[in-house]
């Protein structure tokens, strides 16, 4: 899939859900950013996929500062990753 050019923040509306890992942000302006998992902060962006399993649909972190993944995030923004370098 293609998403946008870099550095630029669409509504989380508009994100892939076939699985693809994006960056998704919190611009609510809230400052909260996405808290804490396990006793572990949670940045106000982070690398996520969508989980469509009925029931639990929704955005989840693909991996965490501590190593754990498919946690449920709430963002109100998102954009592709950027390329890798070529070799």
């Amino acid at each position: 899939m293609t998403g946008p050019a870099k550095s630029e923040w669409l509504p989380i509306e508009t994100a892939p859900k076939d699985g693809t890992h994006i960056l998704i942000g919190d611009f609510s302006g809230t400052g909260a950013g996405f808290g804490w998992y396990e006793g572990v902060r949670v940045a106000w962006q982070a690398i996520a996929h969508w989980w469509g399993h009925e029931g639990e649909e929704g955005f989840y972190l693909s991996t965490g500062a501590s190593g754990d993944s498919d946690v449920p995030m709430k963002a109100t923004h998102w954009m592709s990753l950027p390329e890798g370098p070529k070799q």
